[in-house]
């Protein structure tokens, strides 16, 4: 968790990015890709309660996306007991104070 929130950081971008294309495959990638990607991945980490934390109104609309195609929906009933917060409150004892 402490390497993701290092890479997240802004100021360092540079350096998440300078890693990746290092290690990355010659010619599968190149910098203003990863840089973008970075980004990205940024910006699906929720506020709040942070990375690891499960959003349960995200899950309930994922859930509800997948029940709504007509004919064949990708799952056909809600799932029960497929997640949980007990391994994210064991990990971050501090941030899970009022977290459901």
């Amino acid at each position: 968790m402490g390497g993701w929130r290092y890479a997240m950081a802004p100021e360092h971008e540079a350096e998440v990015v300078a890693i990746v294309l290092r290690n990355a495959s010659p010619g599968m990638t190149d910098m203003p890709h990863q840089q973008r990607m970075l980004r990205e991945v940024v910006r699906l980490i929720p506020g709040g309660h942070g990375l690891g934390y499960l959003e349960p109104a995200s899950y309930q609309r994922t859930i509800d996306v997948l029940l709504s195609a007509a004919g064949n929906p990708v799952i056909r009933q809600k799932p029960e007991g497929a997640w949980t917060h007990a391994v994210w409150k064991k990990a971050f004892p501090k941030q899970s104070a009022g977290a459901d």
